[in-house]
């Protein structure tokens, strides 16, 4: 028997969807029973919870009703003029956003990549889209305040904005939503057959959102052009201006678009009205703008990445993405001005002739270039310490809390030791692994930082690149593209290398080492190696009791002692890439797969799954199992899973 649990804020009818409330402690991340939140679009309604077999009327009124406590995987349903929704589901997860609330601290931005910029009906203020930490609004003295599903937003990856005095138009990941005010009006969950909003636009004469398939109108919907919409401005007459495979524009009356205005196939990231014409941002051709003989580039300016425009009373700045931010006579800054982030992506005039809201890869930024001869001004709004949109390589669940590894150092979430605080400031870079073995936790980057129980550090420098690191059989174990490296816990002395051509994942016991090499599962004891042959390539490794559990380019394996290899899912569902698998701790394995299915399979072959509550997941690299709940990295951010046993036949 296989129990499938499609875990999201999921959508019956009309937008019916229910958001769990975000924790509030450390502990709350293992709560089975929650607050939750049941929004909808339209009238008043009656909202029910399925219990002990039976529909029990739990609210009613208009959106959203709150249900003080109900368990995770519940059933719910509306009763909206006079019909019962299909049941929705109180989800089994909790998203990178709510992990980065809970990281704190309270009133910073969620996320740290700023998609767009839109301008606040208040004088300095201005509204930002981010990816994966909802709307924020950024008000004087480094104000933020975030918008979420929790909010009322249809998904917390906002890829852009758009303002018209108090009226905000968002475009998400599943999606459009108006805000009037501080409260979420209407959503738009499906334009034609997209959720993916990557361009809005608010005018006189009506809203406009544009997805990766066309251009539409809002109320009413309507489909006006086929085609990846990048962005859109007003055109000063009524009409617009689009970019969408080059600059496009359409006329204030109904009608299709006009023939392309200039740069043909260009990915055209934003349109600025100027005086006489236009200045258009071009990924492919830099910045252009209208002359006598129409488009023509800038030659001041890059003449490639250029993602966003704004003028202030000294001329045209530009986002160039990875080239920095670049104003007028060809000055450029970037982070070593100050700017939180490497990259800049959006931009917006600020309520001063010289000011600038900058959007970067790592938060957003109030920027004045300063007097001649003097230092830039840069005002840095506040970030979580984990941002929804950052990438982790390694979590390690200790104490009361959690270490989390990436390109950064090290971050915790919660209180993982006493002395924490030591290992993150002193960390290496580029960590890969964070171990616990030998009465000490292990950080594995570009070098070897431990800590001891009393918060006490070493140092160890590495003269190779480390892939992963576990502890087994006494010491330190670190992978590298050339064989695995054995770190004596008390002289501190890396050993000679056991050469085993390109280790990518390595999972220690206290008898030997399992590691992935070259998409092949090998056992280590001491400095002998055992590959073995038989399996699919291989991505991720986990002993279990009689046999180890594989990820593989074909699904989830099992490999026994005599090399023997079977596929506990049965051939229906081979041919699945997964990409991570954990031992559960009671013999059985954790596994996700490439498209952001989570599951377990049990000792006597039962098994349960469900699907994370986001259509780009990008590549689960680890699962980290905590009893009944599984942390889930992937490229786009952190999950927390939970799939109970007793779910499993």
């Amino acid at each position: 028997m296989i129990l499938l649990f499609l875990c999201a804020a999921v959508w019956a009818g009309p937008g019916v969807r229910v958001v769990v409330a975000p924790p509030e402690r450390f502990q709350d991340l293992s709560a089975t029973h929650v607050r939750a939140r049941v929004w909808w679009e339209g009238p008043e309604a009656e909202v029910q919870l399925a219990q002990g077999g039976r529909w029990k009327t739990v609210g009613a009124g208009s959106a959203p009703v709150e249900i003080p406590r109900v368990a995770r995987g519940a059933a719910v349903r509306l009763r909206l003029d006079g019909a019962w929704t299909e049941p929705v589901y109180v989800p089994r997860t909790i998203g990178p956003a709510d992990l980065a609330r809970l990281s704190g601290p309270d009133g910073a931005m969620l996320a740290g990549t700023v998609g767009q910029i839109a301008a606040g009906a208040e004088e300095g203020t201005a509204w930002a889209s981010t990816l994966g930490g909802g709307l924020v609004l950024a008000g004087p003295g480094r104000q933020v305040r975030s918008w979420t599903k929790w909010e009322g937003l249809p998904d917390d990856r906002v890829l852009s904005v758009s303002t018209r005095d108090a009226q905000v138009l968002v475009g998400t990941a599943s999606g459009a939503a108006l805000l009037d005010g501080d409260r979420v009006q209407e959503i738009w969950p499906v334009l034609g057959e997209d959720r993916h909003v990557q361009s809005v636009l608010l005018t006189d004469s009506g809203a406009w959102a544009g997805t990766p398939h066309g251009l539409h109108t809002l109320n009413p919907v309507r489909s006006i052009h086929a085609g990846s919409v990048y962005s859109l401005a007003p055109r000063g007459d009524g009409g617009i201006w689009i970019g969408q495979g080059g600059v496009r524009t359409h006329g204030p009356e109904e009608g299709t678009l006009a023939p392309d205005v200039a740069l043909a196939g260009d990915h055209i990231y934003a349109v600025l009205p100027v005086s006489g014409g236009i200045a258009v941002a071009s990924q492919e051709r830099g910045v252009w703008q209208t002359s006598d003989s129409g488009l023509a580039p800038l030659s001041d300016y890059p003449d490639t990445e250029a993602y966003a425009l704004a003028r202030t009373s000294s001329g045209l700045w530009v986002a160039g993405g990875t080239t920095g931010l670049h104003g007028p006579d060809m000055t450029v800054y970037g982070y070593a001005d100050g700017f939180p982030g490497r990259s800049v992506w959006s931009l917006l005039s600020g309520s001063s002739a010289e000011s600038l809201w900058v959007g970067t890869d790592r938060g957003l930024a109030r920027f004045s270039p300063g007097p001649e001869h003097q230092l830039a001004q840069v005002e840095v709004l506040p970030l979580t310490r984990w941002p929804a949109d950052e990438d982790a390589d390694d979590l390690l669940e200790a104490g009361r809390g959690l270490w989390a590894a990436g390109e950064r150092g090290v971050w915790t979430l919660g209180r993982p030791h006493r002395w924490a605080e030591n290992l993150v400031t002193s960390s290496p870079r580029a960590v890969v692994a964070v171990v616990q073995g030998g009465g000490r936790t292990w950080a594995v980057g570009d070098r070897v930082v431990s800590m001891d129980r009393r918060g006490s550090l070493a140092s160890v420098p590495l003269r190779f690149r480390a892939t992963d690191a576990a502890w087994s059989q006494g010491a330190l174990w670190i992978g590298s593209a050339v064989g695995l490296h054995r770190l004596d816990p008390e002289t501190l002395v890396l050993d000679a290398p056991v050469l085993l051509d390109g280790v990518r994942r390595m999972v220690g016991q206290d008898d030997g080492l399992w590691v992935a090499a070259d998409g092949l599962p090998v056992h280590v004891v001491g400095r002998v190696t055992r590959p073995y042959l038989q399996a699919h390539p291989v991505h991720d490794l986990a002993p279990l009791d009689q046999s180890v559990c594989l990820g593989t380019d074909s699904g989830v394996e099992l490999l026994f002692p005599s090399g023997d290899v079977t596929a506990p899912l049965g051939e229906r569902r081979s041919g699945v890439r997964v990409t991570a698998v954990a031992h559960d701790g009671r013999g059985g394995c954790w596994y996700a797969t490439e498209a952001g299915t989570v599951g377990r399979i049990g000792t006597d072959g039962g098994h349960a799954s469900m699907v994370l509550p986001t259509g780009e997941v990008g590549r689960p690299s680890r699962v980290i199992p905590d009893e009944d709940w599984a942390w889930v990295v992937t490229r786009y951010g952190t999950w927390r899973v939970w799939l109970p046993v007793s779910a499993q036949p």
